[in-house]
């Protein structure tokens, strides 16, 4: 083990040579305009002198356009912003040319008797519903495994439309669903709103967990966007509600 101390480095410190920073160097050899320095016998360098002109004056055109650029983009920001917060509004929808009931039991009779002739029974896992002559039934896989079928009604013709996984939705008998409750619901939805109306559409499922699910899920749109939506029971006790004041809301 060596008891020696450090030996203390060589030579005066303020002998060492010493490194400019690049500020400085320049500093040595330009004046204040950042243009060179006359030489020792008294003349200057034209062309150096030239050059570094034509560099300050380039970078000084480069500030004055990026700060152009800034300015533009800052002005231009401001006026989206004023028009609208940035965001661009959806265009209104079309409205609704006179009132009917969301649904009839001429048309559910119709249905039920279309329904049992393609499959054979009237057990469905969905109902969607945009208008008396126009509703959608998911009905039941066939067997485990298989898809549950989509089929379209448009008040004549139920037509299979296409296959999608079942998942967690439960059978019910579309008997269960009284068309005079979807049209009730639908009309207290209608009297929420205080705007001008598009249109409205239901769907009914069976509570997976009656304590959060609701049976029947109704939405009245309205031209802007806006709109009240209503969750009831099959007897048609509203249970929860949303209402969109505009296409903000949604």
């Amino acid at each position: 083990m060596n008891d020696e101390a450090p030996r203390e480095r060589s030579g005066d410190p303020g002998r060492w040579p010493r490194y400019l920073e690049p500020d400085q160097r320049i500093g040595e050899h330009l004046d204040t305009d950042g243009l060179p320095l006359p030489s020792a016998n008294g003349s200057g360098d034209a062309i150096s002198a030239w050059e570094a002109r034509r560099t300050k004056a380039r970078r000084s055109r480069n500030k004055w356009l990026r700060l152009g650029v800034f300015l533009a983009a800052v002005s231009a920001w401001g006026a989206v912003n004023r028009a609208g917060g940035g965001e661009q509004a959806p265009d209104p929808l079309p409205v609704e040319d006179r009132y009917q009931p969301i649904a009839t039991a001429e048309g559910f009779v119709a249905l039920d008797a279309a329904l049992t002739a393609q499959t054979g029974g009237t057990d469905i896992l969905e109902l969607r519903g945009y208008g008396p002559d126009e509703m959608q039934v998911t009905v039941p896989p066939a067997q485990p495994g298989d898809l549950a079928e989509v089929w379209r009604w448009d008040g004549r013709t139920l037509e299979k439309w296409m296959g999608e996984q079942a998942g967690d939705k439960l059978p019910f008998a579309l008997a269960e669903v009284d068309p005079a409750v979807l049209v009730a619901v639908d009309e207290e939805a209608r009297g929420r709103s205080d705007g001008r109306l598009s249109d409205s559409r239901y769907d009914v499922e069976k509570p997976v967990d009656p304590e959060y699910d609701h049976w029947i899920y109704v939405k009245v749109y309205e031209v802007d966007h806006g709109g009240v939506t209503l969750w009831a029971d099959l007897e048609g006790n509203v249970e929860s509600d949303l209402v969109n004041k505009s296409w903000r809301d949604d």
